[in-house]
């Protein structure tokens, strides 16, 4: 029985590179997803010649890995019946438990991929292939927003260097550029597509948060969309119970992002940020992460 190895619900690219990395030398292994590939996945997906994943929704009974969380509520409701042999990312340690000790390699670099990386070289002593590391790469762009992000470090920057260098990219830059505007394309995504591009559940001491994440080169662009997307996070928060809704729109040249918020106290998320959200909104500079800027206070305080 081959060992699926998948990560988080609306999968980015980070998570599906990720999994195929680690399925390319895990012995009988298969590289899966929860969910399609985002606009920027699959830009990155058909550039190296990497097949897409099968969507998966059950894996009890399964061998399964885990990368890119540790969240039960962003893995597969049936996920404590599977067989967990293997776990690597770069989040907190969220509410994942196993019947028996496994593999796990959990580090705070800016991608799970870099941890992956750093698998191939120094526990397996094997070289990346080239399709992949072209692709890792990319995951590790992604995430960190193109070195931007404060989640970056030394170890993403190194990895990038060799992976670029195995790959034969010789432009890192004009690459991450590529993706970007990409991944910047939103005229023909509806409110509903912007919110689940990028977005996670989270459970911070008993209250539902669910944190959603669009990164753009100009924040006026979603100027046509921004009601709209109002309109379907308040949506969100009522038919799924939450305490609270988030959304960064991120401005990557700016270095800020665009909170959106619709909780149970707005002026405590806005005061745990470091911003004012004023009818629920407010821009904050330098929030470029949720992760490490958003999910990790949240997790300290509420």
């Amino acid at each position: 029985m081959a060992t699926l190895v998948f990560g988080h619900t609306s999968p980015d690219t980070d998570t599906i590179v990720s999994a195929i990395a680690l399925a390319s030398f895990l012995d009988d292994a298969e590289a899966c997803a929860l969910g399609e590939p985002n606009k920027e996945t699959a830009y990155v997906l058909e550039k190296f010649s990497l097949d897409t994943p099968r969507i998966i929704e059950k894996v009890a009974g399964q061998k399964v890995a885990i990368v890119d969380t540790t969240e039960l509520s962003q893995l597969p409701s049936d996920i404590e019946q599977a067989e967990i042999e293997r776990v690597v990312d770069h989040h907190r340690l969220g509410g994942l438990t196993t019947a028996a000790p496994v593999n796990v390699d959990v580090r705070p670099w800016g991608c799970t991929s870099t941890v992956v990386w750093s698998l191939f070289i120094d526990i397996f002593g094997r070289a990346v292939p080239k399709n992949i590391a072209g692709a890792m790469v990319c995951a590790i762009l992604s995430d960190t927003v193109l070195f931007k992000s404060p989640t970056t470090t030394k170890y993403d920057r190194r990895a990038v260097e060799e992976l670029a260098s195995t790959a034969g990219i010789e432009d890192v830059e004009g690459l991450g550029m590529e993706m970007l505007k990409v991944k910047s394309s939103i005229a023909d995504d509806s409110a509903a597509d912007l919110v689940k591009r990028d977005y996670k559940d989270f459970d911070f001491n008993g209250k539902k948060v669910g944190i959603g994440q669009v990164e753009l080169v100009e924040l006026a662009m979603i100027d046509p969309k921004l009601d709209d997307l109002k309109a379907e996070l308040q949506k969100l928060k009522t038919d799924g119970e939450y305490w609270g809704v988030i959304m960064l729109i991120t401005d990557i040249m700016k270095e800020g992002s665009l909170v959106v918020a619709y909780t149970d106290d707005d002026a405590e998320v806005g005061r745990i940020l470091g911003g004012e959200l004023v009818n629920g909104q407010g821009w904050i500079d330098g929030i470029m992460s949720r992760k490490k800027q958003v999910a990790a206070p949240l997790a300290a305080e509420l």
